[in-house]
Order: C-alpha cells, then structure tokens, then sequence
C-alpha cells in the first residue's frame, strides 16, 4: 500500500509537469533528482528522509519521474506551428530603390536562363518570410533559393503563401541578405537562425559598408553547428556561384550581385539572354552565307543542290548570291 506522502509526492509532480508541458527547471530537477537517487540512494545522511523507505519507495519515485521525463519530451516533440493563425506579411516596405532592383535581378536571372542540374525543381524568392517551429518567430531573407521544391497546385492556404519549412520539408540551400542599415542583425541573430533551421550557404552583401569593413560581399557555410566565412563564393552543392558585376541593369549602371557559372560568367537576365541569342544567330547566318558562296564560286552544284545541302530554301540561296553580285 502506498501511503499519503507517496501519492503527495506523485501529485506534487505531476502538478508540476501539466502546468509546464512544455518544459521546466522542475521538470528537470526530478530528472537530476531521480538520477542522483540512483546513484547515492543507500546514503541516508545525503538525502531528507523520505528517501529511507527502501527498495519499494524507489520504485515508484523511478515511475513517476520516468513520467515527467517522458511526458515533457513529448510535449517538445509536439511543438505546432499553426500557420494560418500566423501573420506572413508585415506590410513594411522594402528599405529602397536600389535594393529592390538587386532582389528581382537574383530571382529574374535564375528562371529565365538557369536551369538546376541534376535537380527537378527550385524556387527562387525575394523578400519572403521562412516560418517553422525550430524559431519563435518568422526570418525574412532578402533573397532565398532552395532546390527539389514542389509547387503546390495553388496557392490559396497561407502555408502556400510563404515558405513553411515544416510543410515543404527542407530549408533554402542558399539566402542572401542585402544590407541597407545597421539594424537588421545580418552578423547577429540571423546568422544563428539560419543554422539553426539547416541553411548550407549564407551571403551577406553590404554595397554600402555599413556593417562589413574589409569588403562589401561575406560568404558563409553552416557545418553541422559550425559556420565558417569562406573566400570561395561558388556554392558547389548548388553548382552555382555568386560575384559582383558592374553594369547596366534596367537603366541604372551600378556595381550589382549577380549569379555566375562556374566559369565566373554571369547568369544573364531575360533580356540578356534574347540579345546574345540573336548575335549568335546573325553569326551563324554570316557564317553560312560565307560557305555558300564558296559553294557557288566553285561552279560545280546547282542553286537546288547548294539548298539541298545547306538545309536553306532557294530564295536565300538567290539572295546571297544577288548580294554577292552587287558586292
């Protein structure tokens, strides 16, 4: 029979663990208390006397606090975060001109001319909140990307409307901070948040050296619990890179953060991409008129063969050879 002071004890506890589910220096007390009781029980002079009841007294101080253990690591397992409760737009706007351009040129050049190798998909976002249970409160990096993320079919549920770690799995392999004041915590609090939530690399781009002081451009790879500044700005599990580039970008000539192959050339932007297209074009085009009129001064195939063989209709042909007869 258990007597008063035994069911008092177990009360006292279980007390203590329902009005701390989450955890508690309480909780954690029992467990030190118990481990000690352990290793020290047959020590009356150790402990208060109600530790001398023996083996039996053991026992049950062994269950209940196995209890409290068990109970509260349950309650951390079972930390929620309900999203659709959760404000995701704070409706502040971004810091200026200059900051905004940067965000659309690392999120404009990725979909219009990268493509993830050996990957099925990725997203790329600017200024788009992270929300998950491993962080009291939500991080927004200026530029994210993450690779094998599934779209959803619509995006209609707040979990859609913002990148919610614990739906979607995984966290972005790279986030970018582009630094526009001194109190945005890009070397202090969000440095450890981005580890904390498993990100591989960290780019802090400070343009105007308000918070870095040996350069504008800081890279950084988590390992495990370690973050380490690295010189090396190509992200080898990304199979891209990241460097400056000074330019025109939609009117504005700057100094600008741009993605690059592993040959150190920039991603090109959609507009870019159509302008080099159409050089490559027009030289192929030089460069085939070239060899029909070799074709033709050599006199030895007709305008349908020299069609024939170049896969060009017979206008273009009579084309290049009026223009090298008026030449």
């Amino acid at each position: 029979m258990r007597n008063k002071e035994e069911y008092l004890s177990m009360d006292r506890m279980i007390y203590h663990f329902m009005n701390c589910p989450r955890f508690s220096f309480i909780s954690l007390y029992y467990i030190y208390d118990y481990i000690l009781s352990l290793l020290f029980f047959n020590n009356k002079y150790f402990f208060k006397p109600h530790y001398r009841e023996g083996k039996k007294r053991k026992n049950l101080l062994a269950k209940t606090y196995l209890f409290v253990y068990v109970n509260t690591m349950i309650a951390i397992e079972e930390k929620t975060l309900n999203i659709e409760e959760i404000e995701i737009e704070d409706g502040e706007p971004v810091d200026n001109i200059l900051s905004e351009k940067q965000m659309r040129l690392l999120t404009e050049t990725l979909y219009s001319s990268w493509t993830a190798q050996g990957h099925s998909s990725f997203f790329v976002s600017a200024n788009v909140g992270i929300f998950t249970k491993l962080l009291d409160t939500s991080i927004v990096p200026d530029v994210l990307l993450s690779l094998d993320v599934d779209k959803p079919k619509e995006r209609k549920k707040k979990e859609d409307l913002c990148y919610y770690l614990d739906k979607i799995g995984k966290p972005p392999e790279v986030v970018i901070e582009i630094v526009s004041n001194k109190v945005g915590g890009e070397l202090e609090n969000k440095l450890i948040d981005y580890g904390k939530i498993g990100v591989k690399y960290y780019v802090v781009y400070d343009p105007g050296m308000l918070i870095l002081e040996d350069s504008v451009l800081h890279c950084y790879e988590y390992k495990g619990r370690i973050v380490e500044r690295r010189e090396e700005t190509w992200f080898r599990e990304v199979s891209l890179g990241i460097r400056l580039w000074v330019g025109f970008y939609e009117g504005e000539y700057n100094s600008w953060l741009r993605w690059c192959d592993s040959y150190g050339e920039v991603i090109p932007t959609g507009k870019e991409a159509s302008v080099l297209e159409r050089k490559r074009a027009e030289k192929a085009e030089k460069q085939l008129e070239i060899s029909i009129k070799k074709a033709i001064s050599r006199g030895k195939l007709t305008i349908e063969e020299i069609s024939e063989d170049f896969g060009v209709s017979i206008e273009f042909v009579d084309k290049v050879m009026n223009s090298g007869a008026n030449c």
